[in-house]
């Protein structure tokens, strides 16, 4: 799954959390996730819908049962949320849990190319996220590399 398991354990993380963990992860680097910018760090957006649907590993079947595992990881330390427009949770993934949930060097190497430098837990000025405007010139830059893909196989 790419994580520390002696860390997770430590964490008292389970296979579910690890799997959701994962796919957040994943979905995250996609930058298809809604994602708001508070301050200098960055939440998204986790539709129940769509965790319900792509992980049916999880067994959660009901929103509520899905808050309760979301805020069992919060509880953890290892997710953060705020809530916006007073209702909507996003949430992100803490910056030094997921520093030391990363198992080995080359996937701390790769995690590094992903955000935009180093990643080193001692690091106040390195976050796990980009900003929005980064992410934003990425979304461009997929966009403008799809349509001249497009054209090429035509």
């Amino acid at each position: 799954m790419g994580f520390n398991q002696v860390f997770a354990h430590k964490l008292g993380l389970t296979c579910k959390e690890l799997v959701f963990l994962r796919w957040f992860v994943d979905f995250m680097a996609t930058l298809r996730m809604k994602h708001i910018a508070v301050g200098d760090k960055l939440y998204f957006w986790v539709d129940n819908k769509t965790v319900l649907e792509e992980l049916p590993i999880l067994r959660i079947k009901k929103n509520n049962n899905l808050r309760r595992f979301l805020r069992n990881l919060i509880e953890k330390g290892v997710m953060e949320y705020c809530l916006i427009s007073g209702n909507i949770p996003f949430y992100r993934i803490n910056q030094d849990k997921a520093y030391e949930l990363v198992s080995s060097a080359s996937l701390k190497r790769g995690l590094s190319q992903k955000i935009g430098g180093p990643v080193h837990k001692d690091s106040p000025n390195i976050s796990f996220y980009k900003d929005s405007s980064t992410i934003k010139k990425l979304i461009n830059n997929l966009g403008n590399k799809k349509s001249v893909n497009m054209k090429r196989r035509r």
